[in-house]
């Protein structure tokens, strides 16, 4: 194939580059930026890992989103690499890929072990990056906004893959995980992710900015958080900021989401601990924490009244300041 030429050129003449796609970062603009991708078996994939270990940064929507990939990048290290982009393509037509570059033939094109949403261990990517110090992701609904389907399992992006970036990513100072929901009830949920990607985020001590997925966070996790971080000696002073989306769970229509009770124990634990205690008394970090509800409705004026008035109450030494939850 013409693209294993390429690439053996490159390899033998260009061992120093140090990217090779036309956009480093998700790019939703220009029409080609779906068009990017490399005609490249695993074979030729493999030579490119062990040749080019100068990158500084890869966006992997030029590669099939799949285990065999991220295995053959993740075993050949990349001490360079300072911004990696993860997306599944979806473009990408892995019964062809198959048949032409891997001579294997699929009847069904979604019944590819181990590629595309049954892709399962993008977190193998993360052995082959040291210096990271950028981490995107970009999350996809599967032939519209309103469907369940994905172009990659959502799960892959759970605990296990967060450890994994905690362990072999200590330098990573930005995370960005984007979706693209649009309405309350096909929301982006990663169920693997719970208080425990929190506690590994929390080992990051130059970690500024975190925008993490929806997935299966408690208010005591979020507490937890806190009490973690303004304990530890922090190297970046006071800029770290982390965006969390709180008690992500399927909604129904008729149910108000967990959210809420969520977030109501979260003040409540923040109400009743001391800032010696929280270790916000000699804290020079001062993390900025943000919490919000994962669904775009307002609940309406009278719930809210209730809420507020029922559930902030005053109980113990736990005090809520009087608000108007809908200003004029």
């Amino acid at each position: 194939h013409p693209s294993k030429y390429l690439f053996d050129a490159l390899a033998r003449y260009c061992p120093g580059v140090k990217f090779v796609a036309k956009y480093p970062l998700v790019n939703f603009v220009d029409q080609d930026y779906y068009d990017d991708k490399w005609a490249i078996s695993l074979e030729t994939w493999k030579t490119f890992n062990r040749s080019y270990t100068a990158l500084t940064q890869f966006h992997w929507q030029v590669v099939p989103f799949a285990d065999p990939y991220f295995r053959a990048f993740g075993d050949h290290m990349k001490p360079q690499l300072k911004t990696l982009t993860l997306w599944s393509n979806p473009t990408w037509k892995y019964k062809r890929y198959m048949h032409e570059l891997e001579e294997t033939y699929l009847v069904e094109a979604r019944g590819c072990p181990g590629y595309g949403v049954r892709a399962s261990d993008v977190a193998a990517v993360l052995k082959a990056c040291p210096a990271l110090t950028m981490l995107s992701i970009e999350m996809h609904h599967l032939g519209g906004y309103r469907t369940d389907e994905m172009y990659e399992d959502v799960e892959v992006y759970g605990d296990v893959f967060w450890e994994s970036a905690a362990r072999h990513c200590p330098n990573l100072e930005r995370i960005s995980v984007s979706t693209c929901d649009h309405d309350d009830y096909h929301t982006i949920i990663a169920k693997t992710l719970t208080d425990r990607t929190l506690m590994h985020l929390a080992e990051l001590p130059y970690l500024l900015k975190c925008d993490l997925p929806l997935g299966r966070v408690t208010g005591r996790g979020v507490f937890e958080y806190i009490r973690l971080v303004s304990k530890t000696t922090d190297l970046i002073g006071n800029k770290r900021s982390i965006l969390i989306s709180i008690g992500g769970v399927k909604r129904k229509p008729v149910e108000m989401p967990v959210s809420h009770s969520e977030i109501l124990e979260l003040m409540k634990l923040l109400a009743e601990t001391d800032e010696v205690s929280l270790g916000a008394a000699f804290c020079h970090p001062k993390p900025n924490v943000v919490v919000y509800r994962p669904y775009e409705f307002s609940p309406g004026r009278a719930w809210l009244s209730t809420y507020t008035q029922n559930e902030l109450r005053p109980e113990g030494n736990f005090f809520v300041r009087k608000f108007d939850p809908c200003p004029a």
